[in-house]
């Protein structure tokens, strides 16, 4: 892991000041300041470029002064990483875990014993029901007894009595039955609610109570209570003019008394007067013919000052304002992410936090691992020349595309953390193809496969230009070379012109530090920086090529033949070639369509080397540098005072 994390940190340090202290030990490529609600909270994360260097600078710093403050230096880790110690939240989160799960077995022990105490109360009442309906039996079968009417007659209950006693005790019974009714309904209602699992203790007695204040407002008979409906007004503004708004005070403002008089005979409903406004006064009218009266009232004088009365236009309400966030561009770029096409079936990538000096050797190295990768795009900006912190990378297979998300999301990257996505494909313009003519349309065609080898034929020149370069080296008419009255036939002489230039072009290019063998190797990798430009206009000169894919990026070297008809062109990066590669093959060019391709990896025996170019600041240092030499001479052998 290359990255670390520094703590302690006083409160005014600034991104330059850490990176100019830490950079001592190797070269930084991530400097980030935590903040919390604009605070900062004393503690940083800085990424360098090897692994070798963050540990350097731990082992260095840890323990160190920082403006008047110790700093505690140590090795961050990766997410999924088992020695990465726990964050505050992730703690929080397994004690909140662990309670919830506590309240859960509390409150299953509860409803066991409830439904146990439940479970009894029952088979009480089941044993209640079977005694009394045994009594019952036997009442009945000695009912017509006369044995049991002397027994009764014997003992100072009177049968009248009996009878009142067998009464009552039905209609006991009777009311006995109706209560229980009643608590199995409400004890059926209280199930319900206890089986609910997201219902808490709390809220379980809240519901309870809730239902005992209902109960009491019916009974009651109060009715609930209405929301007051906000009236609307027909509004108009009363403001004071620029001018007298200058001559008068800054404390001065209108008055409910002036503003009634100002409106006479109109009556308004309602009237706001802004403290922290000059002269400004909102009033509201029940119809809209008394505020038309009231603007005919524009630029006359309320309380010696000259006012302007303009409608109200009520600021946009809330469904304005949510078209306006849908309407927004990170919006759309949300939306376009969700129906981006998925990584298994597309098989592109886009990352992004990378390290701005980082190439497609270092990006090739790290994701080959995973598959073999058929593109990789990095932009470059054009001012510093360095990458922009994005590219997007497309696999030949999409499986390892889903294997290389998962495993390097959230990784640690040159001491930066990669963040992977799917990557948005460019929209297709299905609508423009339909209205294009048969020829745009295959010219289209031809554009799209121009990077494929099979439409490739490396020393091609036009039948034009080679006509155009004989008559100009023979001084003769067109005319007269395509004349088919002659001696030899009009194939016959062009295909010697076209020789005769081709063996011109590879003497030429050979001696300019082209290898012609790279060519003929069936097969061989094909650069992604140098392409051939075919099917130029006869004399094109190398200040037009230069023009031309200049537009693109920064080019490298530029080798044309006198012919003019077949050029090499370098860029110094990949996705700047390649941009210039799309928008230029079959473009047209002097009337011309051009051809394009892509050269061997070997077609230069050197490498590329930049010209010094020395600035007049360079110049400038050279010459100080040399005066204080002189004078440091000059001081050594001074004598001492």
């Amino acid at each position: 892991m290359s990255r670390i994390v520094v703590k302690n940190l006083p409160k005014q340090i600034s991104q330059e000041e850490l990176k100019n202290h830490f950079s001592l030990k190797g070269s930084i490529t991530d400097v980030r300041l935590i903040h919390k609600n604009g605070e900062f909270r004393r503690y940083a994360f800085i990424g360098y470029e090897g692994e070798g260097d963050a540990s350097a600078a731990c082992d260095y710093f840890h323990n160190t002064f920082i403006k008047q403050a110790r700093v505690m230096v140590e090795m961050c880790h990766d997410y999924s990483s088992k020695e990465r110690p726990e964050s505050w939240a992730e703690k929080n989160k397994k004690h909140k875990e662990k309670k919830s799960n506590k309240s859960q077995l509390k409150e299953a022990s509860t409803n066991n014993i409830e439904t146990e105490t439940k479970k009894e109360g029952k088979k009480k009442k089941e044993r209640k029901k079977d005694e009394d309906s045994l009594k019952e039996k036997l009442l009945g079968q000695y009912k017509d007894d006369p044995s049991f009417t002397e027994f009764l007659k014997a003992n100072k209950k009177g049968a009248k009595e009996g009878e009142g006693a067998a009464v009552f005790a039905e209609q006991e019974s009777s009311s006995e039955a109706e209560e229980e009714e009643d608590q199995e309904e409400e004890e059926e209602k209280e199930d319900k609610l206890a089986q609910k699992k997201n219902v808490s203790d709390q809220d379980y007695l809240k519901s309870l109570m809730k239902t005992e204040t209902q109960d009491k407002d019916h009974i009651e008979g109060k009715k609930p209570l209405k929301k007051k409906e906000k009236k609307e007004f027909y509004t108009v503004v009363i403001r004071a003019t620029e001018m007298c708004k200058a001559k008068q005070s800054n404390s001065r403002t209108f008055t409910k008394k002036a503003v009634k008089a100002f409106l006479k005979p109109l009556k308004f409903k309602s009237l706001r007067i802004p403290k922290n406004a000059r002269m400004v006064a909102y009033v509201g009218f029940k119809t809209e013919k008394e505020m038309k009266q009231s603007l005919q009232k524009d630029k006359s004088f309320l309380d010696g000052v000259r006012v302007h009365i303009v409608k109200h236009e009520k600021p946009s309400g809330n469904g304005d304002t949510s078209n306006q966030n849908t309407n927004t561009p990170w919006t759309a770029k949300e939306e376009a992410l969700k129906q981006a096409e998925p990584v298994a079936e597309s098989g592109k990538l886009f990352v992004r936090n990378l390290w701005y000096s980082v190439t497609e050797e270092l990006l090739q190295e790290l994701f080959q691992k995973y598959g073999e990768v058929t593109d990789i795009s990095l932009p470059i900006c054009k001012h510093t020349r360095r990458a922009k912190g994005f590219a997007t990378i497309t696999f030949l297979f999409p499986e390892h595309a889903v294997k290389a998300m998962t495993e390097l999301d959230g990784t640690n990257f040159k001491g930066r953390i990669l963040h992977i996505l799917p990557a948005i494909e460019p929209e297709t313009k299905e609508q423009q193809k339909e209205n294009l003519s048969f020829k745009e349309k295959k010219a289209q065609e031809k554009k799209a496969t121009a990077g494929s080898w099979h439409n490739w034929n490396t020393l091609f020149m036009g039948s034009s230009a080679v006509v155009d370069i004989m008559a100009e080296r023979y001084n003769r008419s067109k005319q007269e070379i395509l004349d088919s009255e002659g001696k030899q036939s009009v194939a016959v002489n062009l295909a010697l012109g076209e020789t005769q230039v081709v063996d011109e072009t590879k003497r030429f290019l050979e001696e300019n530090g082209v290898s012609l063998e790279a060519f003929s190797s069936p097969g061989v990798q094909r650069s992604k920086t140098v392409f051939l430009v075919k099917n130029l206009p006869a004399r094109t000169t190398a200040k037009e090529l230069v023009e031309l894919f200049s537009k693109f990026g920064e080019l490298g070297r530029v080798v044309l033949p006198p012919s003019g008809v077949t050029g090499i062109v370098e860029f110094l990066d990949s996705g700047e070639a390649k941009k210039a590669f799309r928008n230029l093959a079959y473009s047209k060019f002097k009337s011309l369509p051009l051809y394009l391709e892509w050269a061997p990896i070997q077609v230069f025996k050197t490498d590329f080397v930049a010209k010094p170019e020395e600035t007049e600041e360079e110049d400038k240092k050279t010459e100080v540098d040399e005066i204080t030499k002189k004078r440091r001479a000059i001081s050594r052998f001074s004598p001492v005072t």
